[in-house]
């Protein structure tokens, strides 16, 4: 049964990579995916995926989900600090890039079928995968209301019926040494296992240069997270520790029973944002910010006068059966995860004592799906119940001490009170759905879906306001002179807010087979992203302002898949347009942040081509463009203009050459060049200079040799990320009002480092 087992979670063939030097007409490999809840060809899909096995993800070099973007056309993954604490993914323009804990992304995370709820959780190691695949465009019907961009799915190794194993050891540059391995097989004659670990350990790539670094408890009041250990070494370092382990069972010779326990730590990793000084709303690097801040001009290298930090816990405990009738599969998942995080910054950026921000979270979730799929003559089908439950508890803050520190003319110091914000969400939905595929004639499927949602939101959030206990405190304001009485929720006490919304997503589309291994498709689809509220962090909202409106889009789309030459060229290509209705477009200025509703739309298209010329040759290459734009944006008072979305370059490109020799016997010799280019983009929907980042490129290398240790598979890697060194800006917050300056995060500068892996 452990075949049956892997063939449910769609067991694949790599892409284009191992091809044999013995191979007469090297091949485009197909990859098997799950897109519509079944087993099927990637080509014979009409959705716009891009797919990866294992074996390319090994190669290419990912650590965690956020170099899933390099080679997805569309795709931008990156982080608000630079770390792991929260995951922002955007497919084709749609994210959500609110940092608050408690927000759900439209472009949806998926893992073995599970839904990762927080944006905390999405942000992951990845090891032991089977593939993974990108599904872009809105999918609601099949996967829920909350996929509305697409979604990024990853799927493991499960157990298998014959022992196997890999381990290995990755040594790069900043004292990185990564481990990995996996152990599975049969436990008896109806049990198999496995069990996959992952430890990822590094000094930090951005430099401290402040070597009086304090905790921040000392520095700070309120309801503060609990201060990280004090020390002055660098930043955004690694201390990544994963487990996973694996049973399934034969419960009869048609049904499975799975258990599977996910358990992943981050450990106290540094962070801190480069700052430059915007005085005039402008980086300007001859003058400082509001607090004399001396200018880095240097990036990944600052002086914080705090030590930021990220500590996230997540234990994950998922249940599956799966039943293989005649004709049709029976398949039940079930998931309780439960979710910690703890986070803080030096928000100012500098070494003055101006800002500190901090966050907790401790969420859990439940989810369940029972489904049902059958092919019955011309007609597949597809049904399903589906339910989620998450219970959050979190806290926001943002303190502003009295005495910064700083000194000399012009320089003043900080406001002397703190904001903290205790909020509670939860969420339940429940959702019936369905899918129908009909061959109409031998060339031509009518594809029909809908799914029904039930969204219920339960709120409440208690604002305060924290006078500094600093003596000194008494020339400086305080919450009374500052924020008390300008009936914002902060005057409001403990607020209770409730929301409850029915929505159908649906789905119509043709896809037409004129000759074999050549599909073209035309199609609509409704995608929905639930409604939910506001957690305003420095406390400048109204009760009225919280709530947002679910948002829908009409997603138009047309695309061709073909696999020409006989199988050594494949062709991808896919054009959209999509009518938003109430986009929730998030907004941060100064300190405020809100998610407000307006009028957007996007059209674009993707071009993706994977090519295998001859022996030992594979080519990968991809094109998205993209026009993003939100109506009607209050950029200034009673001033409207038009802006672009966040996240949503108007080019990305991304490309691989890799050429596989024959040495001796088996073994082979290998070598990778890859890379990715990404056009400017912008980070707040109101759009400047000072919230958009520079396009730039990066490329990869390396080279490999395979070879055999009696009966084991073995390899050396040496391998260069980010070759030309390229300072590549990823994310940057407008803190020009309030401080006199803008803090950015850049990418990892250049990494040499190499690996020793072993296959049994």
């Amino acid at each position: 049964m452990a075949k049956a087992k892997l063939m449910m979670r769609a067991a694949v063939a790599p892409i284009v990579i191992g091809l044999s030097s013995t191979t007469a007409m090297a091949q485009v490999d197909q990859i098997f995916v799950t897109a519509q809840k079944r087993e099927q060809s990637a080509q014979d899909v009409g959705i716009a995926i891009s797919a990866f096995s294992g074996d390319q993800v090994d190669k290419l070099g990912w650590g965690d989900t956020e170099a899933i973007a390099v080679q997805t056309p569309g795709l931008i993954a990156t982080s608000f600090s630079g770390g792991s604490s929260t995951g922002l993914f955007s497919i084709r323009g749609i994210s959500q890039n609110d940092f608050a804990d408690h927000q759900e992304a439209p472009s949806a995370v998926y893992v073995d079928g599970v839904y990762l709820a927080t944006t905390s959780q999405t942000t992951s190691e990845l090891f032991d995968v089977e593939r993974i695949e990108v599904l872009k465009g809105p999918q609601g019907t099949l996967f829920g209301r909350n996929a509305t961009g697409g979604l990024v799915h990853i799927i493991n190794k499960a157990p298998t019926d014959e022992f196997e194993g890999f381990a290995k050891v990755t040594v790069a540059e900043f004292n990185q040494i990564r481990a990995e391995g996996a152990v599975s097989g049969p436990i008896s004659d109806s049990i198999r296992g496995r069990l996959s670990f992952l430890t990822d350990n590094a000094d930090g790539y951005f430099e401290n240069r402040n070597v009086g670094v304090q905790p921040a408890r000392d520095n700070a009041f309120g309801g503060f997270p609990p201060a990280s250990e004090d020390g002055s070494e660098d930043f955004r370092g690694r201390d990544h520790q994963n487990v996973r382990a694996q049973i399934d069972m034969d419960v009869s010779e048609n049904a499975v029973l799975g258990f599977t326990l996910n358990y992943g730590v981050v450990d106290n990793i540094g962070n801190a944002y480069d700052t430059v000084p915007t005085p005039a709303g402008v980086i300007d690097l001859t003058t400082t910010d509001f607090y004399g801040t001396p200018v880095i001009a240097d990036v990944n290298a600052e002086a914080p006068n705090i030590r930021g930090f990220v500590d996230k816990e997540s234990i994950s405990y998922t249940g599956d059966f799966n039943y293989s009738g005649d004709g049709w599969n029976l398949v039940a998942i079930l998931n309780y995860t439960q979710s910690e995080k703890t986070y803080q910054e030096d928000d100012d950026g500098g070494p003055f004592n101006v800002a500190t921000f901090g966050t907790d979270q401790d969420a859990d979730t439940l989810t369940g799906e029972l489904r049902l799929n059958g092919e019955t003559g011309a007609l597949n089908w597809t049904a399903g119940y589906y339910y989620l439950n998450i219970d959050g508890d979190f806290f926001g803050t943002f303190q502003f001490p009295a005495v910064t520190g700083a000194g000399g003319p012009g320089v003043f110091d900080g406001f002397g009170y703190g904001i903290d914000l205790d909020y509670a969400l939860e969420t339940s939905a429940h959702a019936l759905f369905g899918q129908i595929e009909y061959d109409l004639s031998d060339q031509l499927k009518l594809i029909l879906g809908g799914r029904w949602t039930s969204d219920n939101k339960d709120y409440s959030i208690l604002a305060s306001c924290v006078d500094d206990p600093d003596p000194a405190v008494a020339p400086n304001t305080t919450c009374a002179d500052f924020i008390l009485g300008g009936g914002f929720i902060i005057d409001e006490g403990l607020t209770a807010l409730e929301k409850n919304d029915d929505f159908f997503t649906w789905k119509a589309q043709l896809e037409y087979t004129p000759v074999d291994n050549v599909l073209l498709y035309a199609g609509y689809n409704r995608g929905v992203k639930a409604g939910s509220f506001t957690a305003p962090l420095d406390g400048f909202l109204t009760v009225a302002e919280l709530d947002f409106e679910p948002e829908k889009l009409d997603a138009y789309e047309v695309g061709l898949k073909a696999d020409l030459a006989d199988n050594r060229l494949r062709i991808n290509a896919s054009g959209f347009y999509y009518d938003y209705t109430d986009y929730q477009g998030f907004i941060f200025v100064g300190l405020a942040s809100v998610v407000r509703n307006f009028e957007a739309e996007i059209y674009g298209g993707e071009l993706e081509i994977i090519a295998a010329p001859g022996d030992g040759w594979e080519f990968r290459g991809g094109l998205s463009l993209l026009d993003a734009t939100v109506f009607d944006v209050e950029v200034g008072p009673a001033t409207f203009a038009d802006q672009n979305m966040v996240l949503a370059p108007d080019v990305t490109a991304n490309w691989l050459i890799r050429k596989e020799f024959p040495v001796r016997g088996d073994d082979w010799l290998a070598f990778q060049f890859d890379g990715y280019y990404t056009s400017e983009q912008s980070y707040n929907t109101i759009n400047g200079p000072l919230v958009t980042g520079d396009g730039y490129a990066l490329m990869n290398a390396s080279i490999s040799y395979g070879f055999q240790l009696g009966d084991t598979e073995a390899e050396a890697q040496l391998f260069v990320r980010n070759l030309a060194n390229e300072e590549n800006q990823t994310y940057s917050f407008d803190l020009s009002a309030f401080f006199g300056n803008t803090i950015q995060v850049f990418g990892p500068p250049r990494i040499f480092g190499g690996s020793v892996s072993v296959k049994f």
